[in-house]
């Protein structure tokens, strides 16, 4: 597993979607799957393990796609309690500690 930075993980899929001409939500058959792990820290309630920190995500999210209105991104808890969690409502409090690609 390769750890990358939020921005490298994003550019990436920015990238995706760039090369395959996705321009809207919904569109790619085949969209690249990646995993945000967020730090634990103060703005949790309590300790949280990596698991319940982790959130898959798809490069089928507006904050993706070149040419959105919108910066939505919404992700899955890979402990499979927190589903459809709108994450770009997180990002400006909980921290990325690492993302990584599970498909490319």
């Amino acid at each position: 597993m390769e750890k990358l930075t939020w921005a490298e993980f994003e550019a990436r899929m920015w990238d995706h979607n760039e090369k395959n001409n996705i321009t809207t939500k919904g569109q790619d058959e085949h969209p690249l799957i990646g995993v945000v792990v967020y730090k634990q820290g103060d703005w949790f309630n309590k300790t949280y393990t990596e698991t319940e920190r982790s959130y898959r995500v798809s490069s089928n999210n507006k904050a993706f796609i070149p040419g959105q209105i919108g910066n939505s991104i919404f992700g899955d808890c890979l402990d499979g309690r927190d589903l459809d969690v709108r994450l770009d409502w997180y990002n400006s409090d909980w921290e990325v500690d690492y993302c990584y690609m599970e498909s490319e």
